[in-house]
């Protein structure tokens, strides 16, 4: 440093200038503050208050979530929306489903009376029975089986 060193704001004399046993941090580095675990599962499970069609509906932040995915996927044409909830059934499985084998119609198996059916169904329930005769027609007996049902 030169003799000519100028004193003034910023700039103290060089005897003042550091000082023995004196930190230039007096107060240290501040501790690394650690954020509180956040439980995610509950966040996604919490109730969220929704607009839709005028009126306000209660549904987890999940389900809202999937539900706008899905929107943007149909109504907007997003692409990465649509995978996003492609991927999303995948993973839940939501695309696997069976076909339903009962329907809302009552077919009496061959050599069936109404009376019979109506008493097995009111004694045991709905089919398959017990004994020889199941209550099956043979297309939804070979269905069950082929699914390992039965």
């Amino acid at each position: 440093m030169s003799k000519n060193y100028e004193v003034g704001r910023g700039k103290p004399p060089k005897e003042y200038q550091f000082r023995k046993g004196k930190s230039g941090n007096p107060s240290g580095r501040p501790p690394n503050t650690k954020r509180s675990p956040i439980d995610v599962a509950a966040i996604l499970d919490g109730p969220v208050t929704v607009s839709k069609g005028g009126t306000t509906e209660t549904m987890s932040a999940f389900e809202a979530r999937v539900r706008n995915l899905a929107r943007r996927a149909i109504k907007d044409a997003h692409t990465k929306s649509a995978i996003e909830f492609v991927k999303l059934c995948v993973k839940y499985d939501a695309l696997n489903h069976k076909k339903p084998l009962f329907s809302n119609i009552l077919t009496l198996p061959k050599g069936w009376e109404m009376d019979e059916f109506l008493a097995m169904l009111e004694r045991y329930g709905p089919p398959p029975w017990p004994g020889e005769r199941t209550g099956l027609t043979k297309s939804l007996e070979a269905e069950l089986r082929k699914r390992g049902e039965l």
